[in-house]
């Protein structure tokens, strides 16, 4: 993670290992399961940050 403006998180079509890696990164513990189920049931979009 940089300390300049970071990109919004969009899970869409990533493998579970490099969601699993980008949640580590900005230290967010979710499985890459529950990561999809935020951005596509609750938020219904991309998640920005």
């Amino acid at each position: 993670m940089t300390d300049a403006v970071n990109p919004p998180l969009d899970f869409t079509g990533l493998s579970d290992d490099r969601i699993a890696q980008i949640l580590r990164e900005y230290n967010i513990p979710l499985t890459p399961d529950e990561a999809r189920k935020v951005q596509r049931e609750m938020l219904k979009n991309v998640p920005l940050h």
